[in-house]
């Protein structure tokens, strides 16, 4: 089974033999195109050519035939705006899930619909449209008239990849949900929503089950991918459905963490809940239909470490480079010399705003209790901590929903960290359980394509075949007691900090 994980800087391929352990990887990166003023794009043909090179490189390092593939699963990153001319050319670049350049069309979209009837009917916040495709294809119509009269299809991002492999156009549920076309979780298209905006039918796909297969593998594509034609193409879904798959978690009480630059979250719940609870937290059908996915994430997480060491570690990135060792593990070997609480230096990784469990994009970070004897290791240990303490920050938001988490899967980058691994432990009180596969995304799409293609019975089969842990953190109590007392200042402190921000914004603007 080959499962693909379509990230915002690069893809990433996987191949897994029957029992789900892999077998060969790839990644192949692209550029991300900021134009400024909230507009951010990138080249589906830079998506495509990156899938069939990986795809290519890991039937090359296996030496497996062809058709011994038994199927593909795709996800990635949404809610992106492709548009497609009748032969499957991508009319203009893709318009990313971060692009918010839809401000104005959804203020129109909630004139026309009313806001209280769209984000009844839709279940999605209001401050989410500007960066959703419906605001996005009113906004081609509007800005580049003469291109939507080309316009043969709109999809997402691993829904081109699904086009390209087959030749079929077809959407999951969750990123059918998340184009904003969609009635709240009825996962049928909003017919009175489209003929109001003026939005064809015919532009849109099908809505299937992630494990659906949708199509066979064309001749073309099996030219540039070196795959067998004929190979099943499952529909797979956005990363983040792929990430709870992948994580294994198949009961209540275990939350998903996906330790990357942003720290992705998930729990189920056998109670179906809101569709979105405030602007930051939502729930939607699992595999399994006695369960529901409770999902959120940070903006910043990986990404706040990434950020330190990219500007104040030249010594360290130097002797990465010197040694082959990684620039995290040095950085990770200063932070364990510091004790539990980083001798009380608290940062707030807000560094590019907040989503959860407040949805706050003037927020923005702060290191707290900067005396004269803090060096850079105590500056490192107190970013793993903040991290940590944002995580805990969501799990209080999980308990008031009524998850009682009581264990933490973790994959992504961030799980390599032993001591990362461990602080989150110590923060939470709570076991931290490690995937054997950190890789969570490509692992998820791999199943649901195993899952497609009979390979497995069902998510039960595949997930205790696929998704095993090989390591386990257990809180250390005297550590939980320390972070116990700072976090209660970091949560205290989150209102003051959003105070102070937006003064700092508004000072700005003027």
């Amino acid at each position: 089974m080959i499962g693909v994980d379509l990230g915002t800087s690069g893809c990433k391929v996987i191949l897994f033999d029957a029992a789900g352990s892999p077998v060969a990887s790839d990644y192949t990166g692209y550029p991300l195109n900021l134009l400024g003023n909230g507009m951010v794009e990138q080249n589906p043909e830079d998506w495509w050519d990156a899938v069939c090179a990986s795809m290519r490189k890991v039937m090359k390092i296996a030496d497996i035939s062809s058709t011994e593939v038994a199927s593909i699963g795709c996800g990635g990153q949404f809610p992106d705006l492709v548009t497609i001319d009748r032969d499957g050319r991508a009319l203009r670049p893709a318009i990313a899930y971060s692009d918010v350049r839809g401000r104005t069309q959804s203020e129109q979209i909630f004139d026309r619909l009313g806001r209280e009837e769209v984000t009844k009917l839709t279940g999605l916040p209001a401050c989410f449209f500007p960066s959703l495709p419906a605001s996005k294809i009113l906004w081609i119509r509007q800005h580049e008239p003469e291109l939507e009269k080309h316009i043969y299809a709109v999809m997402g991002a691993k829904d081109f990849l699904n086009f390209r492999l087959t030749g079929q156009h077809a959407i999951d549920y969750v990123e059918a949900w998340w184009t904003g076309l969609v009635m709240e979780r009825g996962y049928s298209w909003w017919d009175e929503m489209l003929e109001r905006l003026r939005i064809p039918r015919s532009w849109l796909g099908d809505i299937r089950k992630p494990t659906d297969v949708i199509g066979e593998l064309t001749e073309t594509a099996s030219k540039v991918t070196s795959l067998a034609p004929g190979t099943p193409v499952v529909c797979g879904s956005v990363d983040g459905m792929c990430n709870v798959v992948g994580s294994g978690i198949l009961e209540p009480g275990i939350m998903m963490d996906a330790s990357g630059t942003t720290e992705i979250m998930a729990s189920l719940s056998t109670k179906k809940l809101a569709p979105s609870i405030g602007d930051s937290i939502f729930c939607w059908r699992h595999l399994d239909p006695e369960k529901w996915v409770v999902y959120t994430s940070t903006a910043t997480a990986g990404a706040s470490l990434r950020w330190f060491s990219e500007h104040f570690a030249e010594a360290e990135k130097a002797e990465a480079a010197r040694t082959g060792v990684s620039v995290y593990n040095i950085l990770d070997r200063q932070a364990e010399t510091v004790e539990a609480g980083a001798e009380m230096l608290l940062f707030w990784p807000y560094l590019a705003g907040e989503y959860a469990p407040f949805y706050d994009f003037n927020v923005r970070g702060v290191f707290l209790g900067i005396t004269l004897d803090k060096e850079r290791k105590h500056f490192v240990r107190a970013i793993l901590e903040g991290v940590a303490f944002s995580m805990n920050h969501v799990i209080e938001a999980f308990s008031d929903l009524g998850l009682k988490i009581q264990k933490i899967r973790t994959g992504g980058g961030g799980s390599k960290s032993r001591l990362w691994n461990q602080i989150k432990a110590d923060v939470t009180g709570k076991t931290v359980q490690v995937t054997k596969v950190n890789e969570l995304g490509c692992t998820g799409a791999a199943i649901l394509a195993g899952i497609g293609a009979g390979v497995f019975s069902g998510i039960e089969e595949a997930t205790r075949s696929a998704v095993p842990t090989v390591e386990e953190f257990t809180s250390n109590t005297r550590n939980h007691e320390t972070y116990s007392k700072l976090f209660r200042v970091y949560k205290e402190k989150c209102s003051l900090l959003r105070d102070i921000s937006a003064s700092l914004s508004s000072s700005d603007s003027s």
